[in-house]
């Protein structure tokens, strides 16, 4: 509850503790061990992506630990993403004709939606971004929206049966020229003369 100039406001916020070593970087936990966590919880959380307003979470919804950057933990062998992935509950386009993109990659949806921001399916994504002509880094405080990459994309369709509202039919990822179609499950670059026609949904990372 936060109080305004005349009225007192209600609010909920969702609040997400994550096990392991830490709350930010290793998700690990180990058998047989006993964890003890000390949480405080803010009724003002700005600026802690662990904290988001439900309003925000009414347009989203969580895809699982899919997002950042695919790393060896340790190089211990075991391969993990370092954050949170959230899609769009509705489509941003339908029927977006496009062709192959060089330069871009499967795993990291936000490095290429920043190389290509200029480029129709990823200009959909990027211009919802506060100020988005102001970003230049992924890094930038206001670089929230992005077309997932085609590994992203893969990571949707695993969870997309949770979802309350479903994928379905041909999206567009942000790898070359890679898609998903989430009515059979096919994934697929090959293209009919070089063109696609495809939906988007965009994703965040958390």
């Amino acid at each position: 509850m936060y109080k305004g100039e005349n009225t007192y406001y209600w609010f909920d916020r969702f609040y997400y503790i994550h096990l392991g070593a830490n709350f930010t970087t290793d998700y690990n936990v180990c058998g047989n061990t006993h964890y003890t966590y000390k949480v405080t919880l803010y009724p003002e959380g700005d600026g802690d992506s662990r904290i988001e307003e439900i309003n925000t979470k009414a347009i989203i919804e969580y895809v699982g630990m899919f997002g950042g950057e695919l790393r060896n933990v340790d190089n211990s062998g075991v391969w993990q993403f370092s954050k949170e992935l959230w899609v769009q509950t509705s489509d941003e386009a339908t029927g977006v004709t496009g062709s192959i993109i060089d330069g871009t990659n499967a795993d990291d949806g936000k490095s290429n939606t920043l190389a290509k921001k200029d480029v129709d399916r990823f200009k959909k994504c990027f211009e919802k971004n506060k100020d988005h002509s102001s970003i230049t880094s992924v890094t930038d405080a206001n670089y929230k929206w992005y077309l997932p990459s085609h590994w992203e994309q893969i990571s949707i369709w695993i969870t997309n049966e949770s979802f309350d509202a479903k994928l379905s039919g041909i999206y567009w990822s942000s790898s070359s020229a890679w898609w998903a179609n989430f009515t059979n499950g096919t994934a697929d670059n090959e293209n009919n003369n070089g063109i696609i026609t495809a939906n988007i949904r965009c994703t965040q990372e958390l």
